[in-house]
């Protein structure tokens, strides 16, 4: 017989951070210990505390680790209170045996805790130990540690009972027995406690939510209320600098009427947008611009060369004095616009450039590469300012929002992305298209896109889903486009209406909102070569390839739009040397002029009369 256990020598002891550590067998228990977890961490649990008491469990206090063993020592340890839930397996359980050894050797017998799960329990008085003869639940190292009977709650009956929850009454009250010692109060006062605190979280339960309800509210009406004031402060502002850009505009044309040319036309710039300058855009004060500059004349012809190399896009800075082009090089070039002079080369893309463009605030320029990258520029020292990576092919073409905040790729890669400018992050990847993609447009309002590719279909987008809203058939133009040059695709200026050609010689006008048709411009004599909105969206005009423009009135009647029948021809009188394809038309910004552009001439129309007021002619082909 084994002598009695030695009183336990005191000894530091590693601080106490465990209220329990339970103690039970993995492979009939596990459930049934992590509810008694649940409920010791709850029973009695005061508002706005995580748990009440701190009970360790293995599977769910321990992550991975290697060293097992020293990591439930250790926790052993640190835990005031034992609590075995012993069963036949339990006393068979090797891990079992080795945590009651060391509690044994490390720890007082009081507060070891039973919590009976399965098989028997006898005590025998007489020896002041148990029957092991009867008892199956507990392992023989238990022998002789206990002087007195201990006190166990008996948990068999939850194996049977199905569904064992914290707020089960018998399962309570024994949760109640073992929580007593560790609150170190008495059972009867810990369940008054508990049953307080249970009624104090009922009533200030509605009272939270209540009040949470009304901080939303009061937080959302707020919101709402200064977003208002802003968009009525900024409605104002617009309106007295629309007003003031009108009348500069209106002072710029008396100016120039009385000869003073220059004067009118740093009014007329001072009525313009500027970077950095919120002013919003009057297409009188632009008008009044061109008309100064009109009259001034040119001052002096530009001659850049570009290593004679084809030129695959140009651009102008916003203010005029500097322009951009690219070649089939690796570079894009910045020139004055005045003195012709090259300015600086942006240097860093891998392979030919296709595209380049200045952003509307002309801080900015934005190159595609065939190297499969966008890249944006300082545009007045010619720094890279971040490279976009993203597509798997070359870029092909590109577009800017007209707040400057989005910018629109087409790729090789059959697909088309849409960044934000100042993060250079993409906002949406636009899949669909089976082929390259040629040609992309951003509508005037920037929220959605349209793209082209020689797989002979247009498409519309959501810029900021990435949803598509329709396909558009039958894109002759969009097969035969090379890089860095956009088909007839096009977004009228007020953002109602997209058109694109198609096959049959017409072109078909879609609602920008959904894709849905609007209209049908038939020419009737041939390929149409471009196509062009006035400024005030009122009219369409076609080039096509019998050398003339015709012009279409489009009527809007409620939400239907009606393409009036009888149209204004542009009809060229002169004959060049060559073709004379009409291959470009665009009109002025007052929609004073039509611009009619072949490969070697330029005519300037008046749209109202139909009269030639000015043609540029050359026979360099």
């Amino acid at each position: 017989m084994d002598s009695p256990a030695e009183p336990r020598r005191e000894a530091p002891q590693p601080r106490i951070t465990y209220n329990a550590f339970l103690s039970y067998s993995h492979s009939t228990d596990e459930k049934l210990a992590a509810v008694l977890q649940r409920a010791l961490h709850r029973f009695a649990k005061r508002p706005f505390r995580l748990r009440a008491v701190r009970v360790f469990r293995d599977t769910a206090s321990l992550g991975a680790n290697p060293a097992l063993w020293p990591a439930i020592e250790q926790a052993l340890a640190a835990s005031e209170y034992l609590i075995l839930m012993p069963s036949p397996q339990a006393a068979a359980s090797a891990w079992v045996g080795k945590e009651i050894d060391y509690w044994r050797r490390n720890k007082p017998a009081r507060n070891m805790l039973i919590a009976l799960t399965g098989g028997e329990i006898d005590w025998d008085e007489r020896v002041h130990d148990f029957d092991w003869t009867r008892t199956t639940a507990l392992p023989i190292g238990l022998s002789k540690f206990f002087e007195a009977e201990p006190l166990w709650v008996d948990l068999r009956w939850a194996h049977e009972s199905g569904e064992i929850s914290v707020a089960h009454p018998r399962f309570r009250d024994c949760v109640a027995d073992l929580a007593s010692p560790l609150h170190a109060r008495a059972k009867d006062e810990l369940v008054g406690e508990d049953v307080q605190q249970a009624q104090r979280l009922r009533r200030l339960t509605p009272a939270t939510i209540v009040l949470l309800a009304s901080l939303a509210v009061a937080l959302g009406w707020m919101s709402f209320e200064a977003e208002r004031r802003r968009q009525v402060a900024a409605l104002e502002r617009d309106r007295a600098l629309t007003s003031q850009s009108r009348y500069l505009a209106d002072a710029a044309l008396r100016q120039i009427a009385d000869g003073n040319s220059e004067v009118g036309a740093l009014l007329a710039l001072e009525a313009l947008p500027k970077a950095k300058r919120e002013r919003p855009y009057v297409a009188e004060a632009e008008a009044a611009l061109y008309t100064a500059l009109g009259v001034l004349g040119p001052r002096k012809t530009v001659d850049v060369a570009e290593h004679s190399l084809y030129v695959n896009s140009a651009g102008f800075s916003p203010d005029g004095k500097r322009f951009v082009t690219v070649a089939s090089e690796q570079t894009a070039r910045i020139w004055d616009a005045q003195t012709g002079r090259q300015i600086t080369t942006l240097n860093g893309h891998k392979r030919p450039v296709w595209f380049a463009a200045y952003l509307p605030d002309g801080s900015r320029i934005v190159t595609v590469s065939a190297d499969g990258t966008a890249r944006l520029w300082n545009a007045l020292t010619g720094e890279q300012a971040r490279v976009l990576r993203g597509h798997r092919g070359p870029v092909l073409h590109a577009a800017i929002s007209s707040d400057g905040r989005l910018l629109a790729t087409a790729s090789a890669d059959s697909t088309a992305k849409v960044w934000h400018i100042d993060s250079g992050t993409e906002v949406a990847t636009l899949r669909g298209h089976t082929q390259a993609l040629c040609c992309i447009q951003i509508s005037p309002d920037g929220s959605r896109v349209a793209t082209a590719s020689v797989d002979g279909t247009a498409r519309l987008w959501n810029a900021r889903s990435g949803k598509m809203l329709a396909i558009f058939k039958g894109t002759p133009q969009a097969e035969s486009a090379v890089a860095g040059r956009a088909v007839v695709i096009r977004f009228s200026p007020d953002g109602k209406l997209v058109a694109t050609e198609h096959e049959d010689h017409a072109v078909r006008l879609w609602h920008a909102s959904d894709g849905s048709p609007a209209a049908v411009l038939k020419d009737g004599s041939g390929k149409i070569d471009d196509g062009a909105f006035s400024n005030d969206s009122n009219f369409f005009a076609l080039a096509s390839s019998d050398d003339n423009v015709r012009l279409r009135l489009l009527r809007w009647r409620a939400d239907t739009l009606e393409a009036v029948s009888g149209e204004r021809v542009l009809r060229q009188k002169r004959k060049t040397r060559g073709p004379t394809d009409v291959n470009a038309v665009t009109f002025s910004p007052g929609n004073n002029f039509v611009a009619t552009a072949g490969e070697d001439f330029l005519q300037i129309w008046d749209p109202v009369t139909g009269e030639e007021l000015a043609a540029l002619m050359t026979l360099v082909k």
